[in-house]
């Protein structure tokens, strides 16, 4: 399937933030960098895993349910138009949980 941008342009939604941006960390001559993407391929079957230092969320406007160390939930839409809900740990700017 593809995961493609027609949620706040980057197909994740959260009641914990304002607007969420889908990101990739690659390197680029040596240094590491946020890119932002519009959506993501997901083979048939597969998965995707959100970390820091590879794809994850960028919470734009947190709420205050937004708290270090805690899980908020994240509703994800995909080409097809299904949808998935789960609980997404919340990380600092880092990536490193506090």
């Amino acid at each position: 399937c593809s995961w493609r941008g027609t949620c706040s342009d980057s197909c994740a939604s959260s009641t914990g933030c304002g607007m969420t941006m889908l990101h990739e960390t690659k390197e680029v001559k040596g240094v590491a960098m946020m890119m932002h993407v519009a959506g993501i391929k997901v083979p048939a079957g597969g998965t995707l895993t959100f970390q820091p230092g590879g794809y994850h969320i960028m919470c734009m406007q947190p709420k205050d349910s937004m708290v270090v160390g805690k899980s908020v939930p994240v509703m994800l839409e995909f080409a097809d138009g299904q949808t998935l809900s789960a609980q997404f740990p919340v990380v600092g700017a880092g990536g490193m949980k506090k």
